[in-house]
């Protein structure tokens, strides 16, 4: 695997290498590069290598969509710009205007990096190949670090690094003779005022549109595979793969030998329905012990979400079975409204309108130390709904975070939080949803989520994971018309009070198999608590890297001492997660610091 770097300085002196990203890509080693009089370099997919263009002639490289080859070099880069679509990721340096332009797709799937050095910009696809540049200060963003653990990543445009930067998703920069700016090239804008689109034609036109965006996801490719976790978005890719392919579709899916975890039968009903050929791999705690060192190295910053194992596997499994690019469903839930908290959000919204004096009443009850009979099961449930409710969107959606839960004092160890913001996360999700081209609270979630969970969480866990895994994989839910299709579908569509993504439920209704379009959702999730409660080699490697973050002093001693102590064990459920993140960090700083 290879990551590109660049870098033009002051003088207009411009060079650029590509990185081994297992070994030189280091805080510290060393960056051999190799100058050129000007150059372009483009990502479109594949196992995460970067496609150089020389520019002294007019070059062409398929970027955007598989298959869409645009110019590049000269003047011929605005319309390279213009065109560009789909999944990429564009620099291109004119060193005689001492120029470079970075350009990103709309959820940015290929992410750019970059950090300004004196009168010089160093850019690259990795935070940690742009902080390994020596003129790059690699210090560590204690503010970075707080944001993981509210978030499970680092949200661009922050990266773990005090001096990198990260492009957000839709926007580009150009760098001009020691000036940057930077631009959003796209944003959503809901049209909201339509009437339902339910019982229409344009239900079948949605389907017509992901066949359209499968195949051209899969063109390029001799065979591709699907992930299948048995849910609607992933089901509905390998039925347009069946439609529009002339052999079954090769499926992949992952299971757990753990209750409430394992969804295969759900898998293995759509492959049956759609004649898929189906092959599956049953995720162990051995597997994690296993990979954990291997995340340290794939990813450029911390990465907390655990789903990442079985996406692994999912992708290792079709790259055994000689599959070179995978289909994701990756993008549904948040086009067309489909994440549970969206349902649960509208019951918090009823608070609202409540009587005034009602509402008074509640709230000086909720409020008390001591709440009167606050300790019955039902008022229980009525005093943590008044609690939650009473919070505005989008604070609301982080009432269960660790950080509220538990308190950022627990958290951090003393003095830790004195160089950090703790409002910052609450602050910038607050700009996300107030900054939404919509009306309806839904889709502001849904325009926040367009960054907060497919940009920053889901695609990267997708792409860095098939990319160790040695495969391409491609989102046809991100295609430009999809996209664009859900931005004029009506609020209630998506969300009706509790019912999520009733538009495209109802599009699929007689498509896919009853059992999935009712089942609810998980997803790829793992049972990492209830394996690291339980006495083998996951556990000991788990309590071995918290006495590491221990001592390292970013999280609280006595929290880790309480997560050893017991409360892991009590609750492996609830305290997972947060084990999760202490560890995969520590593993992290361990491998790159």
């Amino acid at each position: 695997m290879r990551a590109f770097c660049g870098w033009l300085d002051a003088s207009g002196e411009a060079a650029h290498t590509a990185v081994d990203m297992l070994a030189a890509e280091r805080p510290g080693a060393p960056i051999e590069t190799r100058g050129a009089p000007g150059w372009a370099l483009a990502l479109a997919g594949g196992p995460g290598d970067a496609t150089l263009l020389e520019a002294e002639g007019a070059c062409s490289v398929q970027i955007g969509r598989p298959g869409a080859a645009c110019a590049a070099g000269g003047e011929h880069v605005a319309a390279l710009q213009q065109r560009a679509d789909g999944a990429y990721a564009l620099a291109r340096v004119d060193p005689s205007q001492r120029r470079v332009h970075l350009q990103v797709d709309r959820f940015s799937t290929y992410p750019i990096y970059y950090a300004l050095a004196g009168d010089g910009i160093v850019f690259g696809s990795s935070p940690r190949v742009v902080a390994a540049h020596p003129r790059v200060d690699p210090a560590i963003s204690e503010q970075s670090l707080f944001e993981y653990f509210h978030a499970t990543n680092v949200p661009a445009p922050a990266t773990i690094f005090r001096s990198v930067r990260a492009l957000e998703p839709g926007t580009c920069l150009d760098f001009v003779r020691g000036q940057t700016s930077v631009r959003a090239h796209w944003e959503p804008e809901f049209d909201e005022a339509g009437p339902s689109r339910i019982g229409t034609g344009a239900q079948a036109q949605v389907l017509d549109l992901m066949r359209a965006a499968v195949a051209g996801s899969a063109r390029g490719t001799s065979r591709p595979g699907a992930f299948l976790s048995g849910g609607i978005d992933s089901s509905t890719v390998v039925g347009c793969l069946r439609d529009t392919g002339r052999e079954p579709p090769r499926t992949f899916s992952i299971g757990f030998a753990v209750d409430d975890y394992d969804e295969l039968g759900y898998a293995r009903t759509v492959a049956q329905h759609f004649g898929a050929e189906y092959q599956q791999y049953y995720v162990t705690a051995a597997d994690v012990v296993a990979l954990l060192p291997r995340l340290a190295r794939a990813f450029g910053q911390p990465f907390g979400n655990a789903s990442v194992v079985p996406a692994f596997h999912c992708a290792r499994l079709a790259a055994e079975h000689g599959v070179t690019c995978m289909l994701a469903g990756d993008g549904g839930d948040e086009l067309f409204g489909g994440n549970e908290r969206y349902g649960r959000d509208w019951l918090f919204s009823r608070y609202a309108g409540l009587p005034a004096p009602a509402r008074r009443a509640l709230e000086a009850w909720a409020g008390a130390a001591a709440p009167p009979l606050g300790g019955l099961p039902v008022l229980r449930k009525a005093l943590s709904y008044v609690r939650h409710a009473r919070v505005p969107l989008p604070a609301r959606l982080d009432v269960f975070n660790y950080l509220n839960v538990l308190g950022a004092a627990r958290l951090f160890a003393d003095g830790f939080l004195d160089a950090v913001d703790p409002h910052a996360p609450a602050a910038a999700r607050r700009a996300l949803f107030d900054g939404a081209r919509a009306h309806s609270d839904i889709n502001r979630m849904l325009a926040m989520e367009f960054k907060t969970t497919l940009a920053d969480n889901d695609l990267q866990k997708v792409v860095v994971m098939c990319r160790e895994a040695g495969v391409d994989v491609r989102f046809p839910f991100l295609a430009d018309e999809v996209v664009d299709f859900s931005l004029h579908l009506p609020p209630h569509d998506k969300v009706s009070r509790t019912r999520l993504r009733c538009f495209f439920r109802a599009a699929v209704t007689g498509y896919l198999p009853d059992a999935v379009i009712s089942k609810q959702k998980r997803g790829f999730g793992l049972p990492f608590g209830i394996w690291a409660s339980q006495p083998g080699e996951l556990r000991e490697c788990v309590f071995d890297l918290l006495g590491s973050a221990r001592r390292r002093g970013i999280v609280a001693a006595a929290l880790i001492d309480d997560l050893t102590g017991g409360l892991l064990d009590r609750e492996p459920r609830y305290y997972g997660p947060l084990v999760w993140l202490i560890i995969v960090l520590e593993s992290w700083l361990s491998e790159n610091t």
